[in-house]
Protein backbone atom coordinates (compact mmCIF):
# COMPACT_ATOMS: atom_id res chain seq x y z
CA UNK A 1 0.00 0.00 0.00
CA UNK A 2 1.11 2.78 -0.89
CA UNK A 3 0.61 5.92 1.98
CA UNK A 4 0.15 9.57 0.88
CA UNK A 5 0.92 12.81 3.26
CA UNK A 6 -1.30 15.08 2.79
CA UNK A 7 -0.94 16.77 5.57
CA UNK A 8 0.23 20.98 5.26
CA UNK A 9 2.69 22.42 7.94
CA UNK A 10 1.14 25.08 10.41
CA UNK A 11 3.48 28.28 10.20
CA UNK A 12 1.81 31.40 13.33
CA UNK A 13 -0.41 33.13 11.77
CA UNK A 14 -1.00 31.96 8.47
CA UNK A 15 -4.20 32.84 6.56
CA UNK A 16 -5.88 29.75 6.55
CA UNK A 17 -8.72 30.39 9.32
CA UNK A 18 -10.66 33.39 10.39
CA UNK A 19 -8.28 35.98 12.27
CA UNK A 20 -9.62 34.79 16.03
CA UNK A 21 -8.74 31.12 14.97
CA UNK A 22 -5.47 31.48 13.07
CA UNK A 23 -2.82 29.02 14.93
CA UNK A 24 -0.14 31.17 17.04
CA UNK A 25 3.36 29.94 17.36
CA UNK A 26 5.92 31.53 19.61
CA UNK A 27 9.47 30.03 19.20
CA UNK A 28 12.04 30.31 21.50
CA UNK A 29 15.54 29.47 20.73
CA UNK A 30 18.58 27.87 22.83
CA UNK A 31 20.15 30.94 24.88
CA UNK A 32 16.29 31.16 25.93
CA UNK A 33 16.04 27.46 26.45
CA UNK A 34 19.60 27.65 28.88
CA UNK A 35 18.51 30.36 31.07
CA UNK A 36 14.41 28.37 31.31
CA UNK A 37 16.60 25.31 31.96
CA UNK A 38 18.68 27.16 34.46
CA UNK A 39 15.66 28.01 36.33
CA UNK A 40 14.15 24.62 36.08
CA UNK A 41 16.96 22.48 37.53
CA UNK A 42 18.98 23.51 40.69
CA UNK A 43 22.97 23.67 40.43
CA UNK A 44 22.09 23.57 36.63
CA UNK A 45 24.39 26.55 34.65
CA UNK A 46 24.55 27.15 31.59
CA UNK A 47 28.10 27.00 30.88
CA UNK A 48 27.92 23.39 31.70
CA UNK A 49 25.68 22.51 28.30
CA UNK A 50 26.78 21.92 24.62
CA UNK A 51 27.85 25.72 23.43
CA UNK A 52 25.79 26.91 26.36
CA UNK A 53 22.34 25.84 24.82
CA UNK A 54 19.70 24.93 25.97
CA UNK A 55 16.35 23.24 24.87
CA UNK A 56 14.68 25.03 21.96
CA UNK A 57 11.03 24.93 22.20
CA UNK A 58 7.15 26.31 20.79
CA UNK A 59 4.61 27.04 22.60
CA UNK A 60 1.77 26.40 20.35
CA UNK A 61 -1.89 27.89 20.47
CA UNK A 62 -4.39 25.82 18.01
CA UNK A 63 -7.99 25.16 17.56
CA UNK A 64 -9.65 21.76 16.30
CA UNK A 65 -9.39 23.66 12.85
CA UNK A 66 -5.74 24.69 12.34
CA UNK A 67 -3.74 22.84 9.66
CA UNK A 68 -4.55 19.34 8.56
CA UNK A 69 -7.54 17.58 10.23
CA UNK A 70 -10.91 15.59 10.98
CA UNK A 71 -14.23 16.92 11.24
CA UNK A 72 -15.85 14.67 13.92
CA UNK A 73 -19.80 14.59 13.99
CA UNK A 74 -19.29 16.24 17.28
CA UNK A 75 -17.72 18.92 15.77
CA UNK A 76 -20.90 19.68 13.87
CA UNK A 77 -24.03 18.65 16.95
CA UNK A 78 -23.59 17.35 20.10
CA UNK A 79 -26.50 14.15 19.69
CA UNK A 80 -27.74 11.82 17.09
CA UNK A 81 -30.98 11.99 15.65
CA UNK A 82 -31.67 9.58 17.62
CA UNK A 83 -30.90 10.56 21.06
CA UNK A 84 -27.01 9.24 21.73
CA UNK A 85 -24.09 11.65 21.69
CA UNK A 86 -22.40 12.16 18.25
CA UNK A 87 -18.66 11.01 18.54
CA UNK A 88 -16.17 12.73 18.83
CA UNK A 89 -12.64 12.38 16.76
CA UNK A 90 -10.94 9.72 19.32
CA UNK A 91 -14.02 7.38 19.35
CA UNK A 92 -13.76 7.05 15.65
CA UNK A 93 -12.27 3.45 14.37
CA UNK A 94 -8.89 4.42 13.13
CA UNK A 95 -9.57 2.16 10.55
CA UNK A 96 -12.16 4.59 9.17
CA UNK A 97 -8.96 6.15 8.00
CA UNK A 98 -7.04 3.73 6.25
CA UNK A 99 -8.24 2.56 2.61
CA UNK A 100 -8.03 3.16 -1.08
CA UNK A 101 -8.08 6.76 -1.76
CA UNK A 102 -10.38 8.26 -5.25
CA UNK A 103 -9.11 11.70 -5.87
CA UNK A 104 -12.30 14.13 -7.60
CA UNK A 105 -10.59 17.12 -9.29
CA UNK A 106 -13.30 19.55 -9.67
CA UNK A 107 -10.38 22.75 -9.88
CA UNK A 108 -12.26 23.62 -12.90
CA UNK A 109 -15.79 25.16 -11.39
CA UNK A 110 -15.08 28.58 -9.50
CA UNK A 111 -14.80 29.43 -6.85
CA UNK A 112 -18.20 28.89 -3.72
CA UNK A 113 -19.62 26.05 -6.54
CA UNK A 114 -21.65 23.60 -5.17
CA UNK A 115 -20.60 20.50 -6.66
CA UNK A 116 -23.53 18.36 -7.94
CA UNK A 117 -24.11 14.92 -8.06
CA UNK A 118 -24.31 14.27 -11.96
CA UNK A 119 -20.38 16.55 -11.59
CA UNK A 120 -19.62 13.31 -9.51
CA UNK A 121 -20.82 11.07 -11.47
CA UNK A 122 -19.18 12.85 -14.68
CA UNK A 123 -15.82 12.55 -12.40
CA UNK A 124 -16.18 8.75 -11.45
CA UNK A 125 -16.79 8.38 -15.64
CA UNK A 126 -13.75 10.79 -16.00
CA UNK A 127 -11.22 8.80 -13.56
CA UNK A 128 -13.05 5.04 -14.83
CA UNK A 129 -13.74 4.54 -11.38
CA UNK A 130 -16.75 2.69 -9.32
CA UNK A 131 -17.12 3.93 -5.70
CA UNK A 132 -16.51 1.13 -3.26
CA UNK A 133 -17.69 1.02 0.67
CA UNK A 134 -14.62 1.89 2.56
CA UNK A 135 -13.42 4.40 -0.49
CA UNK A 136 -11.48 7.56 0.87
CA UNK A 137 -12.89 10.61 -1.01
CA UNK A 138 -10.54 13.56 -1.44
CA UNK A 139 -11.36 16.46 -3.17
CA UNK A 140 -9.26 18.99 -4.99
CA UNK A 141 -11.40 22.24 -5.05
CA UNK A 142 -8.10 24.28 -5.88
CA UNK A 143 -8.67 26.15 -2.68
CA UNK A 144 -5.26 24.17 -1.62
CA UNK A 145 -2.87 26.54 -4.11
CA UNK A 146 -3.85 29.51 -2.28
CA UNK A 147 -2.93 27.84 1.39
CA UNK A 148 -1.41 30.59 3.05
CA UNK A 149 -2.76 33.42 0.96
CA UNK A 150 -5.47 36.45 1.60
CA UNK A 151 -8.17 35.06 -0.54
CA UNK A 152 -7.83 31.49 1.10
CA UNK A 153 -10.79 31.16 2.63
CA UNK A 154 -12.89 32.49 -0.19
CA UNK A 155 -10.92 29.47 -2.59
CA UNK A 156 -12.67 26.84 -3.69
CA UNK A 157 -15.67 24.41 -4.30
CA UNK A 158 -18.04 22.68 -1.72
CA UNK A 159 -20.17 19.79 -1.06
CA UNK A 160 -24.15 20.32 -0.27
CA UNK A 161 -26.18 17.68 1.04
CA UNK A 162 -27.26 16.19 -1.43
CA UNK A 163 -23.75 15.47 -2.66
CA UNK A 164 -22.57 14.13 1.08
CA UNK A 165 -25.37 11.47 1.17
CA UNK A 166 -24.57 10.52 -2.96
CA UNK A 167 -21.17 9.23 -1.21
CA UNK A 168 -22.28 8.03 2.14
CA UNK A 169 -24.93 5.64 0.24
CA UNK A 170 -22.01 4.33 -1.25
CA UNK A 171 -19.96 3.31 1.58
CA UNK A 172 -17.65 6.33 1.31
CA UNK A 173 -16.78 7.13 5.00
CA UNK A 174 -14.32 9.67 4.34
CA UNK A 175 -13.84 12.49 2.09
CA UNK A 176 -11.08 15.22 2.60
CA UNK A 177 -10.66 18.65 0.92
CA UNK A 178 -7.76 20.49 -0.07
CA UNK A 179 -9.23 23.28 2.19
Amino acid sequence: MKIIDLSVPLKSGIASDPEQSKPQIEYSDHNFGAKQMESVFTGLWAKNLKNEEGWASENIKLTSHSGTHMDAPYHFNSVQDDGNPMLTIDEIPLENFIGNGVKFDFRRFDDGHVITSSEIKEELGRINHDLKPGDIVVINTSAGERYGKDNYLESGVGMGREETLYLTERGVKVVGTDA
